[in-house]
């Protein structure tokens, strides 16, 4: 499934130790899932879900609920735990 993903944050708790915790809006905009020739191409409407995130330092994991949905075929379930690994310019270790 591909789609061009925005989060937006409502707030982030830092501690001095590194750890963090986050939780926010997640947007799927133009979700699309590819057939690649073995059924056709299923376009979603936009998708709006909840998005939190536990870490330290450089590392998180994240948990995202969101649904896809089209007029077109049954609603997908988007949801998805993953791991990030982030890198921010100019902070401190």
């Amino acid at each position: 499934m591909n789609s061009f993903k925005l989060g937006r944050c409502w707030g982030w708790l830092r501690w001095p130790n590194g750890f963090f915790v986050g939780a926010g809006l997640l947007s799927h905009m133009s979700p699309k899932l590819d057939g690649d020739g073995l059924f056709p191409d299923i376009d979603f409407d936009d998708a709006t879900g909840f998005n939190a995130e536990i870490g330290w330092k450089w590392i998180s994991v994240h948990y995202a609920n969101i649904t896809c949905e089209s007029d077109l075929f049954e609603d997908i379930d988007a949801s998805h735990i993953g791991a990030r690994f982030t890198w921010r310019v100019g902070a401190p270790d």
